[in-house]
């Protein structure tokens, strides 16, 4: 009887992860854009309370979310611009890049589901093609103290967005 060989190792190539992603790659990674929701817009039925959450000094807690952006965008091959948002509902009909009326990636806040007992900080809706406006979209929890720095009273912002980033 004739022995067979051993079956050949081989190595599988993983996926790029050169845009942040869920999964699916953005249309244009090179020209992303991102946006802040104005406080009072529509999240499912309920106001975003996104400045609210974070304060009144908006220009710093926007630096550290665009800080946590600018982390992951050294590691790829993306660019992320900021742009002004139209205060449309999340979720509107539209396309899920390039719509000029927000950011591809648009931050809201509104209370997030607990009852799992996890401490939901954040969410992100990944980016799908048939997602429309929803893909991209970062939500913080505001049943949570979060903001600049990690204390025993507050979350650092900067590490949720990085996290949600990816």
């Amino acid at each position: 009887m004739k022995r067979s060989s051993p079956p050949r190792l081989s190595v599988t190539k993983l996926e790029d992860r050169i845009t942040p992603t869920w999964g699916v790659p953005w249309y244009d990674p090179g020209s992303l854009s991102l946006s802040f929701v104005p406080d009072g817009t529509d999240v499912s039925g309920t106001p975003s309370s996104l400045q609210a959450l974070l304060g009144p000094d908006s220009s710093a807690w926007k630096t550290e979310i665009l800080r946590a952006f600018q982390t992951w965008a050294v590691e790829t091959n993306i660019n992320i611009g900021l742009v002004g948002d139209g205060g449309q509902a999340l979720g509107i009909n539209g396309v899920a890049q390039g719509d000029n009326r927000f950011g591809d990636i648009r931050f809201a806040a509104r209370p997030l589901s607990t009852t799992s007992g996890a401490k939901d900080l954040a969410g992100a809706i990944g980016f799908d093609y048939s997602g429309g406006t929803w893909s991209g979209d970062v939500l913080l929890n505001p049943l949570f103290n979060i903001g600049i720095g990690d204390s025993q009273t507050q979350y650092d912002l900067y590490s949720i967005v990085l996290h949600e980033a990816k």
